[in-house]
């Protein structure tokens, strides 16, 4: 199954406007109305619809580790530290990881970038 995101709160929407216009499925917080859920709920959510999540909340590595600790699957996350990385270098490795990664691969997976 193709890869698809699901973008937490924090990050910069115009980066998922971009991968849209490449064609790739990105939904954020804003579109399905989820801004303020917690971030356990955002986990949950975008495993729920086979989702990895990208943030920069490194929250979201408490909760993998967690759920990879308790056996309990999810989605992947995908993420790197506030302002470490430019908007082109964000897209850029969003689009690297569509085009080598499925889904499956990402599940129970946390990419850095």
């Amino acid at each position: 199954m193709a890869l698809r995101f699901f973008f937490d709160e924090c990050v910069d929407e115009d980066i998922a406007t971009a991968l849209c216009a490449h064609g790739i499925d990105v939904k954020t917080t804003t579109d399905l109305g989820r801004k303020g859920l917690s971030d356990a709920e955002q986990l949950d959510f975008a495993t729920s619809e086979n989702r990895a999540i990208y943030s920069i909340d490194q929250d979201f590595l408490i909760l993998a580790h967690r759920d990879l600790e308790a056996g309990q699957p999810f989605a992947g996350v995908v993420y790197h530290r506030p302002g470490q990385c430019s908007k082109r270098q964000i897209i850029e490795a969003l689009l690297l990881m569509n085009a080598v990664y499925t889904a499956e691969d990402m599940q129970n997976h946390i990419e850095f970038i």
